[in-house]
Parts: structure tokens; C-alpha cells; sequence
């Protein structure tokens, strides 16, 4: 693995959404993109093509084997055929589309909300981060604590992780949406805008690191590449740590105080996909070729 000096630009493609948010790529060569300003995944090809619009109500991915996973608002499925009788017990839930249906996943609990989540391309394991709120009545207080659950590629559940917000710095307040992702060396790495950091932890939540942005940016997005590099998306650049959540280089700089970066991800072959508040994807070359 050799970095090149600087990332070298390749593509750019003009997406039909104005403030990209979230995008993801696709094998077949389409990229699934989201912005703020409405609840649709759009689907479109490298020349900005608009193919396929989903609702979403909240974050996304896609599978090991090209599905897009995405968080469901329970309120707005009553009509699909698989519902249970006693849907009101549950709460927010991920739906998987192919290309030929749509089906339910998994559901959480009536008080989990999915804050993010992730679909490993290793093991096919789906990662999500849930936000649990509890209510006390004498004193009514509401208190929020944190796990990610893993589930198998059909939606099984594997194993519970709880977060201890006070070793990570969150001191149990909302996390709004975060973005996470797992190394691969098995570390869970979560992205949090409130917080203004990037945490890693081991397979069983265990602090790693903390990586923040010497003139305390937001971290907007992250993912990591088959080498175990961590990429970190800044307002005004995109960092690489290493797998230990160490500073390695700036991948890129944004030479415009205009323009924003607001999401990255990687395709297979390696190269960076970064969108802004203008719903442009610059499309990069950064490891000299193997």
C-alpha cells in the first residue's frame, strides 16, 4: 500500500439532491445519496442520473451483497403483508431492498431508537448504534443510554455492546444521528457531531481512542479502507488516522470557504467519494495502484 502525495481528482458528479448528507456506493457503479432538506435515498448513476428513489426516515447503508439497508418509520408500513399483530410493541426497524423487493429486517424495542448503523463488507454483520430513552415518573426524568447491537446478514441477533457514554465523553446525552463503522480489526468506530469526535472501541466497547480536530471541527463523516485506515471527513478536509486512531496525513484540502464536505465512502477499488452542501460528488484517487 502506497498513499500518493495528494489526492488526485477523477470524476465529479452533479447529484439531484441539494445538500448531500450520506452516500454510499454501489457495485453496479451508482452511488445511493441523502440530503437533509427531505427523507428520500436517491439512487443515481457517475453522470448524476436520478434511477430510484426510496423513504427513509432516518440513516442508511448497504449490504455485503449490494442491498440497501435503511431505517423504516414503523407508522408509515402498516400495509406490508409481513407486519406482526402486535406492531405497536415495537419501535423503529431496518428494511432491506433489492432490486426486486423490499422486506423488514429487524425491529428494535418501542423505546430503542436506530441512530446509525452499519453492514459489514467482511462478515455481512449489521451494526446499530440505538439510543434507549427511560422515563421515571417521581421524579419524571428521562434518561438515555446507548448500545450497538450486532446482528447477522438476516437480521438475527448476535450480541448486545453497551457504550459507557462517561469513558467516551457523552455523559449519556442525546447523540442526534451519528455515523459508524467497523475497522478491520474488529474496532467499532462512531462519528458524533454533537461531541465533535471520533471514538474507537474494541469488539466489546472498550475505549480505543479519541480523535477530534486540532481546531475542534465537526466530524462529519467517516468510514475506513481494507487497509485499516481511518477517514475522517472535516467541514474543510478529510484526515487519515491509522488503525489506532492516530493523525497520519490530509488526504485533501477543500480550497474553497464556500463549498462544505459533508460526507465521504469508498467504492472497491478504493477511491475517495466526497459530497458537499452543494449536492457535488468529487470523486478521488489517493493509493497508488497495486
Amino acid at each position: 500500500m502506497i498513499l500518493l502525495p495528494s489526492a488526485i481528482p477523477t470524476l465529479t458528479i452533479d447529484t439531484p439532491v441539494q445538500n448531500t448528507t450520506k452516500l454510499l456506493y454501489v457495485k453496479s457503479k451508482r452511488l445511493w445519496v441523502m440530503s437533509d432538506l427531505d427523507n428520500d435515498i436517491i439512487q443515481v448513476d457517475t453522470k448524476g442520473n436520478m434511477k430510484e428513489t426510496v423513504y427513509s426516515s432516518g440513516p442508511f447503508c448497504v449490504s455485503k451483497d449490494d442491498a440497501l439497508l435503511y431505517k423504516s418509520d414503523p407508522f408509515m408500513e402498516y400495509e406490508d403483508e409481513d407486519e406482526d399483530e402486535d406492531d405497536d410493541k415495537y419501535g423503529d426497524r431496518i428494511k432491506k431492498k433489492t432490486s426486486e423487493i423490499s422486506i423488514t429486517l429487524l425491529k428494535t424495542k418501542k423505546s430503542e431508537d436506530i441512530i446509525g448503523h452499519y453492514s459489514s463488507f467482511v462478515n455481512g454483520h449489521i451494526l446499530v448504534l440505538i439510543q434507549i430513552s427511560t422515563v421515571t415518573e417521581s421524579p419524571w426524568q428521562r434518561h438515555l443510554s446507548h448500545k450497538i447491537t450486532r446482528y447477522d446478514e438476516n437480521g438475527l441477533k448476535i450480541e448486545d455492546i453497551w457504550i459507557n457514554d462517561r469513558i467516551q465523553g457523552w455523559r449519556f446525552s442525546s447523540f442526534e444521528y451519528a455515523y459508524i463503522t467497523e475497522n478491520k480489526n474488529g474496532d467499532i468506530i462512531i462519528s458524533s457531531k454533537k461531541y465533535k469526535t471520533v471514538v474507537g472501541m474494541d469488539r466489546s466497547g472498550e475505549h480505543r481512542f479519541r480523535y477530534s480536530h486540532p481546531e475542534d471541527l465537526t466530524p462529519m463523516d467517516i468510514c475506513t479502507d481494507k487497509y485499516g485506515h481511518i477517514l475522517v471527513a472535516f467541514e474543510s478536509s478529510i484526515h487519515l488516522l491509522d488503525e489506532d486512531g492516530a493523525f497520519k496525513k490530509i488526504l485533501l484540502k477543500n480550497m474553497s470557504s464556500n463549498i462544505v464536505f459533508t460526507c465521504l465512502c469508498l467504492d472497491d477499488k478504493q477511491n475517495i467519494y466526497v459530497g458537499n452542501d452543494r449536492g457535488i460528488v468529487n470523486v478521488y484517487k489517493y493509493l497508488k495502484d497495486e
